[in-house]
């Protein structure tokens, strides 16, 4: 990976940047969206704080699958009894990403809490590599915790994963645009730390994380770079090359007749309307396919 001077970078979104703080044995992940947010939360008529989650989601998905070392797609889930019965969003080795919402429930103005909107339930990550092995990894826990940093937290605390640090910012500005971001920690696993104390060099870490706001997390005006080397200043932070990230959606009307064709005649028969065609709608896009009996 090339190093880049902060201070020549120019200003960018819908971006991961993956950085090492070298000295205290700490990798990471900042990851801001702006089109990739604001096209995927535009999607839907979503309530302002399901839309906040979503757009949170959308920026831990980026930053948790760039520390992956796999060619597949990485997918963060959550499901509850609550008014959001599910929440996904996916990633794909290009950075093309998509997400939705499923609420069905009134959804609370102001949530106090995550189980005000998602209820008791669970949260998921699931690795699906390509190939041929065409391998699935997947990893649950329980959905606890304020919000969905606490609840990643959560998650990394339970499993046998490394140490882990999340924190996770959405905003909604004019014109129905959206900001999102993250800032990923994880300290180094023992071989490839090279921290004198890898505990206390852990710790220090996290207290210069608890100084960043969401707002200087959304802010633009502030690149990437500069960011991170004003926030770990004297910590030797070294930046990466940044990837891009880009709002997508696998539907295609090849994709869904396939769907139909695969289903037994007397299936397919049931879902024709008045008109003679049976309309499907993608989840991600809210796309509408139709199609007619002269396609079977």
């Amino acid at each position: 990976m090339t190093t880049l001077n902060p201070f020549d970078a120019a200003i960018r979104d819908d971006v991961v940047v993956p950085f090492l703080l070298q000295g205290l044995g700490v990798r990471g992940r900042l990851v801001r969206l702006v089109k990739t947010s604001t096209t995927v939360l535009g999607y839907h008529a979503y309530p302002e704080p399901v839309a906040e989650l979503l757009g949170e989601t959308l920026a831990l998905t980026a930053g948790l699958a760039h520390f992956l070392d796999f060619d597949g797609k990485f997918i963060v889930q959550t499901s509850g009894d609550g008014a959001v019965k599910m929440l996904v969003a996916d990633i794909t080795p290009d950075g093309g990403m998509r997400g939705y919402a499923q609420c069905v429930a009134p959804v609370p103005v102001a949530p106090a809490v995550l189980q005000s909107l998602t209820g008791k339930g669970y949260l998921a990550f699931t690795a699906d590599a390509l190939g041929e092995t065409r391998e699935r990894y997947q990893g649950i826990v329980a959905l606890e915790g304020n919000n969905l940093a606490e609840a990643i937290q959560h998650y990394f605390n339970q499993s046998e994963q490394l140490p882990t640090r999340v924190i996770l910012a959405a905003k909604h500005e004019a014109a129905n645009a959206w900001r999102s971001a993250a800032l990923i920690l994880q300290k180094l696993p023992s071989g490839d730390n090279q921290a004198d104390d890898a505990q206390a060099a852990w710790e220090e870490a996290q207290v210069f994380l608890d100084t960043l706001s969401s707002a200087e997390l959304l802010d633009s005006g502030i690149a990437a770079e500069r960011l991170l080397y004003r926030l770990f200043a004297g910590n030797d932070v070294r930046v990466f090359e940044a990837a891009p990230l880009h709002a997508t959606c696998r539907c295609t009307n090849e994709r869904l007749q396939g769907i139909l064709m695969n289903l037994g005649s007397e299936d397919r028969e049931g879902l024709f309307d008045e008109a003679q065609n049976i309309v499907m709608n993608c989840e991600f896009c809210n796309k509408n396919f139709s199609f007619g009996r002269d396609v079977f």
